[in-house]
């Protein structure tokens, strides 16, 4: 496969996948169908990230989508994946703030699945990557790390 037939393939499935979100019933009322969003977003992205694609924001956009169709259709856990992926990337191309802010939105996603372990970590990938952000450093603790310490999630009591 060439670079270009990966590329086509890539924004094929987003086509699909928005496709899957703007589903109507017979009735045409909206009738999305997000597990195959996801799963198309998911597929995207995954494309988009190949070292020979290198697409990136293309990649941090269809995990976002591939993690919000994950979310609407309750699976928190691979919502999470998916927005820890994108934070990655960000991560990489040394756009830590945003990095931070896909962490946290993470880590929210793994603590509705129940993984607060994965949570804690993210939490703390989010406070680390903040911490590297000289332009943007904020001084206050995100609700959702208040959160996890009102209920007393820390990794040191994993």
């Amino acid at each position: 496969f060439t670079m270009g037939d990966k590329l086509a393939e890539a924004k094929e499935m987003m086509k699909l996948g928005e496709k899957a979100m703007n589903k109507k019933n017979m009735f045409f009322k909206k009738s999305p169908d997000w597990e195959t969003a996801a799963d198309c977003f998911q597929k995207a992205a995954m494309i988009f990230r190949q070292p020979n694609v290198k697409q990136l924001p293309e990649a941090i956009a269809a995990f976002e989508k591939a993690a919000e169709s994950h979310g609407k259709n309750g699976a928190h856990f691979y919502a999470a994946s998916a927005m820890e992926n994108a934070g990655n990337i960000l991560r990489d191309m040394k756009a830590v703030a945003a990095a931070g802010k896909h962490y946290e939105q993470a880590a929210g996603f793994f603590l509705d699945s129940g993984k607060n372990d994965k949570a804690a970590e993210l939490i703390l990938k989010a406070a680390k990557s903040q911490s590297q952000s000289h332009s943007q450093i904020s001084h206050k603790p995100s609700s959702l790390s208040l959160h996890c310490l009102w209920q007393g999630i820390m990794p040191n009591q994993l």
